[in-house]
């Protein structure tokens, strides 16, 4: 695990890097991420990013699952067939990505964390606020954490190193079905005019 950070998050890809979309279970990760594809952003995971954090001069995100695990309602939003489910207890559907996946490593460019917002709207995160969102509750952190056997001291301390070179932002965002198709089109059109950080 040296070197490697878990974060409950799905991500695209776009021009060689990778865009992330974090936030707790619910929150739209996979359903924006399938979203996305339909305007040429390949995923590149879903549910589970894996960072390589070594690197001085550069994060990295693993490629991850090749298909979707999304809930009934995101396959006709998103116009998804469906495969099998997930587990027999888990009402969540595998689905394949429209946008096809990327097979390759790349930079992160930024994580974006997901809210439900009347308008959409762009922030950067700044502060104690950074390693807070780095510091979820989902079970990947948990058990990383217990791998690592950190006590929560040299926890906040490297989750704050790590927290320091990743570009973050809160993206809020309508929840309306009525208007996901337009909220979609500018949160591509955001990344692909963005600059990387």
């Amino acid at each position: 695990i040296n070197g490697y950070l878990p974060v409950h998050a799905s991500a695209v890809a776009w021009r060689g890097r990778a865009y992330a979309f974090a936030g707790p279970s619910g929150a739209g990760k996979s359903t924006l991420a399938a979203a996305l594809g339909h305007h040429g952003l390949p995923l590149v995971c879903d549910d589970t990013m894996i960072l390589d954090t070594a690197s001085a001069s550069q994060i990295i995100c693993l490629p991850g699952h090749k298909r979707l695990k999304v809930k009934e309602d995101t396959l006709s939003l998103v116009d998804l067939k469906p495969q099998e489910k997930v587990a027999a207890m888990v009402s969540k559907y595998y689905a394949e990505p429209p946008g096809g996946t990327c097979q390759q490593a790349l930079p992160l460019a930024k994580i974006f964390y997901l809210s439900k917002q009347s308008t959409l709207n762009v922030e950067r995160i700044a502060g104690a606020q950074r390693i807070v969102c780095l510091n979820d509750s989902h079970y990947t952190a948990q058990l990383y954490a217990l791998a690592r056997g950190d006590e929560p001291a040299a926890r906040l301390s490297h989750l704050g190193a790590i927290a320091q070179r990743i570009a973050m932002y809160r993206l809020g965002r309508p929840v309306d079905c009525s208007r996901f198709e337009d909220t979609t089109q500018a949160i591509a059109r955001r990344i692909k005019q963005s600059p990387a950080r």
